[in-house]
């Protein structure tokens, strides 16, 4: 029965040494103003969808201004749809080709980067942004920074047009 309240004891410093971790990890940010008082569900999301569209969330974390920031949460968005088609396109052409494959992995890889970059998205549209503005602590003072993320939204018909247009890209290319 001795060693019963040494464990509790040994517990109690071993969370609260813990505790102290957690806090010294904090960030040194601070949140000094934001779109909303409340963030939307959708920010822990990274993709969903419904009978009719897909929807993406585009994040950038350390942008000088709003403009600035949206342009490369929606360059991140983008880049989120384009590797969801891409592993798409290689599911079916791997499965086309089977056992032949081994011959055309390289063509394949380079087929998909050059015709990702071509494709266009079809009827992706932004539908709601939240931002934050942050007070950084820097080595001479403060700086200002923006946290942004980016909902967008797809219809799945724009989607599976551009996938397909992805596959027979992909598919001239390495000879199908």
């Amino acid at each position: 029965m001795k060693f019963l309240p040494v464990f509790i004891l040994s517990s109690a410093m071993l969370i609260s040494g813990c505790a102290g971790v957690f806090r010294s990890a904090e960030p040194a940010y601070k949140v000094v103003a934001a779109s909303s008082e409340d963030q939307p569900r959708w920010l822990g999301t990274k993709a969903s969808e419904d009978a009719r569209f897909k929807f993406y969330v585009g994040r950038t974390d350390v942008a000088s201004d709003l403009s600035s920031g949206e342009s490369l949460a929606e360059a991140q968005v983008r880049a989120v749809i384009r590797a969801e088609i891409r592993d798409m396109v290689r599911r079916d052409v791997e499965a086309r080709l089977g056992a032949s494959l081994a011959g055309k992995r390289e063509a394949l890889n380079q087929a998909l980067t050059a015709s990702l970059d071509a494709v266009e998205l079809k009827g992706l549209v932004p539908v709601e942004r939240y931002w934050e503005r942050l007070e950084v602590e820097v080595d001479d003072g403060m700086r200002y920074a923006y946290r942004l993320a980016l909902f967008v939204r797809m219809p799945k018909e724009g989607f599976e047009a551009t996938r397909a247009e992805a596959y027979r890209a992909v598919a001239t290319e390495i000879g199908l």
